[in-house]
């Protein structure tokens, strides 16, 4: 993971899905049909030394929103390390005006 190749093991997540933060603050457990996406994500979470899951309002992360949404769409992985894509530049900029009231 991206976290981890840059030196990151220590993290805060957070989603506007509140049923997936109550699912994941309970170890991933769930009957329903995306059990097998819950386990690997605690597979994958067993190599950081620190993980939180915390929810927020798609209103305070619309950039996160939208970057989701693209991905969804194009069906490509991208990685940006230094420089933001431009197509989020206003949520992030409204995020940040959000943040700061």
């Amino acid at each position: 993971m991206l976290a981890q190749q840059i030196g990151c093991n220590r993290l805060i997540i957070q989603l506007d899905c509140l049923e997936v933060v109550q699912i994941m603050s309970d170890s991933g457990f769930t009957a329903n049909s995306v059990a097998p996406i819950y386990d690997e994500c605690n597979l994958v979470w067993t190599g950081f030394e620190e993980i939180s899951i915390e929810h927020c309002y798609r209103e305070t992360n619309q950039a996160a929103h939208l970057l989701a949404s693209r991905a969804m769409q194009t069906k490509q992985n991208c990685v940006w390390d230094d420089d933001r894509p431009s197509f989020i530049f206003d949520c992030i900029v409204n995020d940040n005006s959000i943040l700061s009231e």
